[in-house]
């Protein structure tokens, strides 16, 4: 009688554990995304070839283009991310480049000529970023 005893006052404490964790988990894995953060450029005006950094407070995304291919950076894992470059590219997902979600790439429809007007949405865990701006090529 007392071997059930212990072995049920060591196994409760831990049985209520994993109730509780997995409990949190299923009700978070089918929330929605959070509102949308607006992304603010760190240093305009944005010219692509040379490199253009977003910000909002903790995140960071970097955009470069080289040659007829846009290279994203993020410095969270991001799950999904559109980009449309008007009026060159309508809107379009990157491919990841990398198995993480870190960095992406988009390649160019055409060989931009003239200032661009870049529309991006990113998502990174449980938060939407939007960004909106006027770049150079």
């Amino acid at each position: 009688m007392k071997k059930h005893f212990l072995l049920a006052a060591i196994m409760v404490p831990f049985l209520a554990f994993v109730g509780y964790a997995l409990t949190d988990w299923y009700l978070k894995k089918d929330q929605p995304p959070g509102a949308l953060t607006a992304l603010t450029l760190t240093e305009p005006p944005c010219v692509l070839s040379k490199g253009c950094t977003l910000t909002h407070q903790d995140f960071v995304l970097t955009l470069r283009r080289q040659g007829r291919t846009l290279h994203i950076q993020a410095n969270q894992r991001l799950k999904g991310l559109i980009i449309e470059l008007s009026p060159l590219q309508p809107p379009a997902r990157p491919m990841s480049a990398d198995s993480d979600g870190y960095r992406w790439t988009l390649p160019l429809t055409a060989e931009p000529d003239g200032p661009l007007t870049l529309h991006l949405v990113a998502q990174s865990h449980w938060r939407n970023y939007i960004g909106e701006l006027a770049v150079r090529p």
